[in-house]
């Protein structure tokens, strides 16, 4: 949470990753992808994925070649 807090003070984008709700993250994230499930295995599984799907898209617009 701190660090959240401190990436509002130094006005940096936050993506928030929780589960059903967003708990206390909800409020200090820019972007909330809350997973609607209540078993956190579940939640957690669908965070790697979420975390993957991320990076390949940073990668993409990073690497590809500019056209």
């Amino acid at each position: 949470m701190e660090a959240f807090e401190a990436a509002r003070d130094l006005n940096i984008t936050t993506i928030g990753l929780t589960g059903r709700g967003g708990g206390k993250m909800a409020p200090l994230s820019d972007i909330l992808i809350a997973v609607p499930h209540k078993f956190a295995s579940h939640i957690q599984e669908a965070h790697i994925v979420i975390g993957h799907l991320i990076c390949a898209i940073v990668e993409e617009s990073l690497c590809s070649p500019r056209q």
